[in-house]
């Protein structure tokens, strides 16, 4: 069931293992989208940047979405039709219920090349 406060649609992608490489022979990193979600998406405030960053230092963004085992730190939420990414640092189980999932994540924007490398 969607909340009212979720109110951005965002892609829950997973790393896949790929043995594929590019033309620098670097090898590349695919995702693949295994759920959609309603979420809420803000910046981390003030108040929270100062623990967040104790153990991400480059936590940019919290995510909030109804529970799902799926969002872990091999993870990340896309949003839909734009190259925006925001690459899972860690993830809360908030009351311990599976009800909620609060994941630490940082923005990240992707172009040319960047794309199948990041």
């Amino acid at each position: 069931m969607r909340r009212r406060s979720y109110r951005t649609r965002l892609e829950l992608q997973v790393l896949q293992a790929s043995t594929a490489c590019d033309a620098r022979g670097h090898s590349q990193r695919q995702f693949a989208t295994v759920e959609r979600v309603w979420a809420s998406v803000a910046q981390i405030d003030a108040d929270e940047v100062l623990l967040a960053r104790e153990r991400f230092p480059e936590a940019t963004h919290r995510v909030e979405h109804d529970y799902t085992t799926r969002a872990h730190a091999r993870a990340r939420y896309k949003f839909p039709n734009i190259e925006r990414y925001l690459p899972i640092l860690g993830v809360d189980d908030v009351d311990h219920r599976g009800r909620t999932t609060v994941a630490i994540c940082r923005e990240e924007q992707s172009t040319g090349y960047a794309a199948s490398t990041a």
